[in-house]
């Protein structure tokens, strides 16, 4: 009998999780958007945002955060005030196993998808990472990566690359981590790049993980972070973002194109991360306990149900 009345229990507890996600509440008791949905702001740069690139953009590491696969775009989309279509997230997790035909597999997809914004903060990562033959490569293959690049004339987003040596012997191995030197050339080739062509702006990665580890505070959008923060930021591998670490830089990167781009009004995006963040656990099913901790309403009954259910 027990068994019988599993299904019934399950439909119940999804169709509650579903009814509550159409206003989530805020930590505070306000609905999250309901006002900026009312009156949509309209930015053409932001109608159709595309995502490219590696493991960052393709939210690595966030499942086990979330309880389902949510990527880069998610957060994006939490961002995003003006009327857009839904953000193409064409990242993948595993480009550092081959990052010349992924990545141009990757731009062939977005080129067809006509974009009005290419984001690739992590785009041009695994041409500078990884295994090469020597340090030369390193700068030598980024050319590869800047020439796909080419083929947008919308705005993009790329960042210059940080130096993530505290993932060595986590995520990454010694020989993986370029050299300072060659870190600091790629990087000025990068900014060299962006300087000859209007449409590409560049996210200063490098400084914004630098003034957390030089003990300084980093304002970003509606936030500041602290230098006590940064492991917040960071997954256990401390090369991947957590939730709010991926808010952060996706509202660093949208500082950088306010910045840079015209046509955009400030009221066609919410540059908060950590609300943003927020909108993303409510978006993925999660709830917030009376103690401030998130977690899944449906996940953790099912836990509970499924033993008694099949123990019959």
């Amino acid at each position: 009998m027990q068994a019988r009345r599993f299904p019934v229990v399950l439909f119940l507890l999804l169709a509650a999780a579903c009814g509550a996600a159409v206003e989530p509440e805020s930590a505070n008791g306000g609905t999250l958007g309901t006002a900026a949905a009312a009156a949509p702001a309209t930015a053409p740069v932001l109608e159709r945002v595309v995502v490219i690139g590696a493991s960052l953009s393709a939210g690595f590491g966030l499942e086990a955060e979330l309880g389902k696969r949510v990527g880069f775009d998610a957060v994006i989309e939490a961002m995003l005030v003006a009327d857009h279509e839904p953000v193409a997230n064409f990242a993948g997790p595993m480009v550092f196993l081959d990052p010349f035909g992924l990545l141009e597999n990757q731009a062939d997809k977005a080129e067809l998808a006509d974009p009005t914004l290419v984001m690739g903060l992590d785009f041009l990562f695994w041409y500078v990472y990884g295994y090469k033959h020597d340090e030369t490569e390193r700068v030598r293959d980024l050319e590869t990566g800047l020439a796909l690049l080419d083929r947008f004339a919308c705005p993009i987003l790329v960042a210059t690359l940080p130096d993530m040596s505290e993932a060595v012997g986590k995520m990454l191995r010694e020989e993986q981590m370029p050299a300072a030197a060659s870190l600091a050339a790629a990087n000025e080739r990068i900014l060299a790049y962006a300087a000859g062509r209007a449409n590409v702006h560049v996210v200063p990665l490098p400084e914004f993980l630098g003034r957390l580890h030089a003990g300084k505070s980093v304002q970003v959008g509606g936030g500041e972070f602290q230098p006590a923060e940064l492991d917040a930021l960071l997954q256990w591998d401390r090369l991947h973002p957590s939730l709010e670490g991926a808010a952060a830089v996706a509202a660093y990167a949208f500082e950088t194109l306010l910045a840079g781009a015209s046509g955009i009004a400030a009221s066609a995006l919410r540059l908060e991360p950590r609300a943003a963040a927020e909108r993303v656990r409510i978006g993925s099913g999660m709830r917030r306990s009376e103690d401030g901790t998130w977690y899944h309403p449906v996940g953790d009954a099912l836990r509970k149900l499924v033993p008694a259910a099949s123990g019959g």
